[in-house]
């Protein structure tokens, strides 16, 4: 019996070990930063936008919309749409939902959802600040993740955010 809590003690020993040696994430997926790899698939998406929308004009009001609507999450956002009579009708608001065919403003009154079909146009307001991604106002660690994976501990205590947050 004395064998057998011996045995499964080294084997315990012995995969603790192993989980340490694999303690690592995965492979970059690529050989440069994050920013830059960011900023290649945004890069590579828009190309790929304007070789589609080049082969099917049908397309392309909707799928540029979607893809500025998709830039402008969260953001202000003036849009000119046409009604009835060719009458113009400008909307204000925050970009909250974008769907296949619409796009949902916000403001603090009201929600407006307007079809891709009836949109004019789509600008930022003047005077409002033009982020690249919908979450610039906020400062990230970009191994955070990793960090809090592989050594939790000594990532908050060092950190008062993130010692409210867990604790």
């Amino acid at each position: 019996m004395q064998e057998e809590f011996e045995n499964i003690a080294s084997i315990e020993e012995t995969s603790e070990k192993r989980v340490k040696s694999f303690s690592s994430f995965s492979s970059p997926t690529s050989a440069v930063s994050a920013e830059e790899t960011r900023l290649l698939t945004e890069y590579i998406g828009q190309k790929n936008l304007f070789k589609v929308t080049s082969q099917d004009e049908t397309r392309k009001k909707p799928l540029v919309l979607k893809q500025f609507f998709k830039t402008k999450r969260n953001q202000q956002v003036v849009v000119s749409s046409l009604v009835e009579n060719d009458i113009a009708v400008t909307t204000e608001g925050k970009v909250a939902t974008i769907g296949r065919d619409f796009v949902m403003l916000t403001d603090l009154q009201r929600r407006t959802w307007i079809p891709y079909t009836a949109i004019d146009s789509a600008t930022i307001p003047f005077g409002y600040p033009t982020y690249s991604n919908t979450h610039q106002h906020f400062i990230y660690d970009n191994q955070l993740q990793q960090k809090l994976v592989l050594q939790f501990g000594e990532t908050v205590a060092k950190k008062e955010v993130l010692v409210r947050q867990f604790f």
